[in-house]
């Protein structure tokens, strides 16, 4: 009776260590890093090959679980240190999770060598003196029970795991919000990339870079820009492999948009001006110079090129409308004339509250409640 009860409570253990495994190896990959392992594949497939989130976290699941039944049969631990066992599947799945980009856009994995052997050995050790403790556990409190010792020992060492996996792999905001962007434009989905992490104010020129190319391709660049957190100015609006780079997303889709690929790397600004001067612009690169005039504050220069692109009235863009009422205030003689009686109340209220008497932060904090989607907010506080 004792051996059979003995029997049930170790299959228990086994199985709700299984359905740990199977969910949060399922959550984790599914529905968190399936982005940044699409990524991994594109850089380390040089392109070849594609990521398909069902059918890759089906794949990885399963060869982690045959892995930890491989372990299993090994190390016979089947009882209070049963959860061992799936320490090596839990350390492959923390090297599959941990991409990031580099100067060669890779693993780094002279490093991840070195951690996983001296893990392995330890590793060994701890298994050697599980199995010694297990061939003399004989405590009845200990094996039986689905609440005994050993179930929740078990937990432990499963949660433990499971949060060092979590810590290990990609979490960051701004890198999984690049990864999810670039696969929606590669798919079309602009309406998916644009509402990526718009309320997060985590950045980088590479993000600023790929929503300026979504909004362009939704014909939204001058409407929406300056509702997004930007970084880098002009700069970051076209790649330069340094400070702003695309993952998945071929820089070739860009140029083409735009109208034409320079011969060596430019300027975003030396570009643009290039492609007009040789009247190879498409209409989106119209847009991204006004832009780019924009995001540099060269409010003169804005002026001076937006008649050749729209005719000015209540009708451009919103951001431009914006930048016309700045202009006309900061210049005693504007270079376009603009008035519009809505935004001139509305730039009247902005200044009203950029002067407020209060700290610095919680002044830029109550204008950005309020004004932080204008071209205003940008020009004075970004």
């Amino acid at each position: 009776m004792s051996d059979h009860k003995s029997k049930n409570s170790t299959v228990a253990l086994r199985i709700v260590c299984a359905i740990l495994f199977f969910l949060f190896t399922f959550v984790y990959l599914h529905y968190y890093q399936a982005d940044v392992l699409a990524a991994a594949q594109h850089v380390l497939s040089d392109g070849q090959t594609h990521y398909v989130k069902n059918v890759g976290t089906g794949i990885i699941i399963l060869a982690l679980y045959l892995l930890h039944l491989g372990v299993l049969g090994v190390t016979r631990l089947t009882k209070t240190a049963h959860a061992l066992t799936y320490f090596p599947s839990f350390l492959v799945l923390a090297f599959l999770t941990n991409f990031n980009l580099h100067a060669t856009l890779g693993y780094s994995l002279i490093a991840w060598t070195v951690v996983a052997a001296v893990l392995l050995v330890i590793y060994v050790v701890v298994v050697w003196f599980a199995r010694q403790m297990q061939l003399y556990d004989n405590d009845p409190k200990t094996r039986y029970g689905l609440f005994s010792r050993a179930m929740w020992k078990n937990l432990f060492i499963m949660v433990v795991m499971m949060f060092v996996v979590g810590l290990v792999g990609n979490s960051n905001d701004v890198f999984h919000h690049r990864v999810k962007i670039e696969k929606a434009i590669v798919d079309n989905q602009l309406e998916n990339a644009l509402s990526v992490g718009k309320k997060s104010l985590a950045n980088d020129s590479s993000l600023t870079a790929l929503r300026i190319l979504a909004l362009s391709k939704s014909g939204l660049l001058g409407e929406r820009l300056f509702e997004y957190p930007l970084q880098g100015g002009s700069k970051a609006m076209i790649p330069d492999q340094k400070t702003c780079r695309f993952v998945m997303l071929s820089e070739d889709s860009l140029y083409r948009h735009l109208g034409a690929r320079p011969r060596y790397r430019m300027s975003s600004m030396g570009f643009l001006n290039l492609i007009h001067k040789i009247h190879m612009a498409k209409e989106p690169a119209h847009d991204y110079l006004l832009c780019a005039y924009l995001l540099d504050k060269r409010l003169d220069d804005f002026a001076r090129e937006i008649g050749n692109y729209y005719k000015v009235d209540s009708f451009i863009p919103k951001h431009y409308r914006e930048a016309l009422i700045l202009h006309n205030r900061v210049r005693s003689h504007p270079i376009v004339e603009y008035s519009d009686n809505v935004l001139n109340a509305d730039y009247k209220d902005f200044l009203m509250l950029t002067r407020e008497k209060t700290s610095n932060r919680e002044r830029k904090n109550k204008v950005r409640d309020t004004y932080g989607n204008t071209y205003w907010y940008y020009y004075e506080f970004e």
